[in-house]
C-alpha cells in the first residue's frame, strides 16, 4: 500500500514516524480530544487553501469543531484548543514532508488569532525573520497565503494522510 520510498511505502514510514512523535501528531493513541479535531481541522483548512478562502478565525474554527466555550469571546480555551490542533496538524505535514522529500506550505497559517483578523504574533515573527523587516498585512497575504492556496496537491496530501489513519 502507498508508493515506494527509500524501500518502504509511504504508509510504513508515516507509522514509523508517528510511533517515535505519537503525542504530537493527528494520530495520537492518548485519550485525549485534540488530535481527532485536528484530523476534522486538517480537512477544512485543505478545502480553504484549494477555494483561496481569506484566513480563518480561531473562533470560527473552535465553532466549526464545536469546543465547548466557543461563544464566549474572552475565553482563551477554545484558542488553546484550535493552536493544539494546528500544532498537530503541522507536526503531520512536517512528517509528510520529511517522507516525501517535498516541502509544503504551512497550512496552518490560514488559520489567525486576533479578533480584527490579523496574523498572531508567531506568524509576525516568523515572516519578520524571512524578510528581514516589519511585515505588513500585504506582505502576509503574498507571502504566506498566496502559496498556500497555490499549492496544488493538497488533495493527494490529505488522500496520504486518510489512508495512513485508515491503516492503523
Amino acid at each position: 500500500m502507498g508508493k515506494i520510498v527509500r524501500g518502504k511505502t509511504i504508509c510504513d514510514n508515516f507509522e514509523h514516524e508517528f510511533k517515535i512523535n505519537k503525542y504530537e501528531n493527528m494520530f495520537s493513541d492518548r485519550d485525549i480530544l485534540y488530535p481527532k479535531r485536528a484530523r476534522l481541522l486538517l480537512s477544512i483548512l485543505i478545502d480553504r487553501a484549494k477555494k483561496g478562502l481569506p484566513p480563518i478565525g480561531t473562533a470560527e474554527v473552535a465553532k466549526e469543531l464545536e469546543i465547548p466555550g466557543h461563544s464566549i469571546p474572552e475565553r482563551s480555551f477554545p484558542r488553546i484548543q484550535v493552536g493544539q490542533c494546528c500544532a498537530c496538524i503541522a507536526t503531520t505535514l512536517y512528517q509528510w514532508e520529511q517522507v516525501q522529500n517535498e516541502k509544503l506550505p504551512r497550512l496552518t497559517n490560514i488559520v489567525i488569532s486576533k479578533p480584527d483578523f490579523k496574523p498572531g504574533n508567531f506568524i509576525f515573527d516568523g515572516l519578520e525573520e524571512k524578510l528581514g523587516c516589519l511585515p505588513t498585512w500585504k506582505d502576509y497575504k503574498d507571502k504566506l497565503l498566496a502559496p498556500i492556496h497555490a499549492y496544488e496537491k493538497w488533495d493527494e496530501v490529505l488522500n496520504t494522510i486518510e489512508l495512513v489513519n485508515k491503516n492503523r
